[in-house]
């Protein structure tokens, strides 16, 4: 099954949801909807190390060995790998560039991964969820951010029976061409497509999984209707796919995977605003980057964008082991294709790499690279489904 077109919706129930995006997205900011546990992934897989970065991460990280005692002791860096005690006493082991870390006699899969920088061993703060690391029931708060990391709770409502639903969304099309090579010309929305219906074809021969799109060929859909598409066809996830582009220069490159949340910097935040922007379209029927960033503050402990940050980070693994391009990381961003599906489903935005650059765009326009790609994404979400079909079944959640 896939999408055409809009025409499948309810065309009053479309206006109307376009003219009231502040009901629904407030509704988004007081449904009850409990937050899922994090559980553990458990794998033998351990990624190489990785040499230094020049660069801080762009998710809040705390430098290893400068952590309080009250999360870890005997902090330290030998042999490759990061070394300690959590404060519960379990010891910790910590290689750069690995999505895993081992915690006594499990492994734990980080959704952003651990990185040298300067000399010092940085640590996504998500690490320090994990029970672990915490004596009581407060928070923890990161040391080198304002971020402070609630603690999760258990329990999901039930999902509906049958196969699960994955929407593909190839980023603009039709009028809306997205970014162009500024070498080639080539637009961003050919490319979108041509990925998305490669994971199409990989999901199709999944067992258990029915993927959709959102369109099959170069037409324009308003930014707004994609996810509601996915809402109307009771989608499981909502995946947007994207190219990059840098502002001034061309020296950026890498995939990058968003979830919905306000932007932790000036650059992601105009990178979100280009997205939102569609020529011809009436701006009023969607709120302004000011205002939706406001409205997202308040989602913090939604179950499915809990889980959007979970599904990221299985995707940015699987790109990292298969594609040559820098991982950017799991980052928040204030998208407005997320913003109606998001207290559905969990959503993400990937943006591929850059057709600023010389090298990112060589690939993106590679048949055989797209492949890659296209594969890479396509067991990520078979992965993220398989893990979260578990933590259900732990929950006793229905299927």
């Amino acid at each position: 099954m896939h999408f055409e077109h809009v025409s499948g919706i309810n065309t009053a129930r479309r206006l109307a949801e376009g003219q009231r995006w502040a009901v629904l997205s407030m509704a988004m900011l007081i449904a009850p909807t409990p937050v899922l546990a994090m559980q553990m992934v458990v794998s033998s897989d351990v990624a190489p190390t990785v040499s230094e970065v020049e660069t801080d991460p762009p998710y809040p990280a705390s430098i290893w060995t400068e952590l309080p005692p009250s999360i870890v002791t005997e902090a330290g860096y030998r042999a490759g790998f990061g070394t300690g005690v959590a404060a519960m006493g379990e010891a910790v082991e910590i290689r750069p560039g690995s999505p895993f870390v081992r915690i006594g006699d499990r492994l734990v899969q980080l959704t952003n991964v651990p990185i040298l920088s300067a000399g010092k061993l940085l640590v996504p703060d998500e690490l320090f969820r994990d029970a672990a690391f915490r004596t009581g029931a407060e928070p923890v708060e990161s040391a080198e951010s304002d971020e402070r990391l609630p603690p999760v709770v258990s329990g999901q409502r039930s999902r509906r029976p049958g196969p699960w639903r994955v929407v593909i969304d190839p980023g603009h099309g039709g009028r809306h061409p997205g970014t162009r090579s500024p070498r080639s010309g080539v637009q961003e929305k050919g490319l979108t497509l041509a990925v998305s219906k490669l994971i199409f074809a990989e999901l199709e021969a999944m067992e258990g999984i029915e993927p959709l799109l959102t369109r099959t060929g170069d037409v324009f859909v308003d930014v707004p209707d994609r996810p509601l598409l996915a809402v109307e066809r009771n989608g499981d996830l909502f995946v947007s796919i994207h190219m990059d582009a840098q502002e001034s220069g061309t020296s950026a490159r890498g995939f990058t995977t968003y979830y919905l949340g306000p932007a932790r910097t000036e650059t992601g935040r105009r990178a979100a605003m280009r997205e939102n922007t569609v020529p011809g379209a009436d701006a009023s029927s969607r709120p302004n980057i000011d205002q939706l960033e406001f409205i997202l503050a308040g989602l913090d402990q939604s179950t499915h964008l809990r889980e959007s940050v979970r599904f990221g980070g299985f995707i940015q693994n699987r790109l990292r082991e298969s594609v040559d391009s820098p991982d950017r990381g799991v980052r928040p961003g204030p998208y407005w294709v997320l913003v109606r599906a998001t207290s559905n489903m969990p959503t993400v935005l990937v943006e591929l790499g850059f057709l600023t650059n010389s090298s990112d765009e060589r690939r993106l326009r590679d048949p055989a690279h797209q492949r890659v790609m296209a594969k890479a994404i396509a067991r990520a979400i078979g992965e993220y489904l398989a893990d979260k079909k578990a933590r259900l079944a732990a929950l006793g959640s229905e299927e």
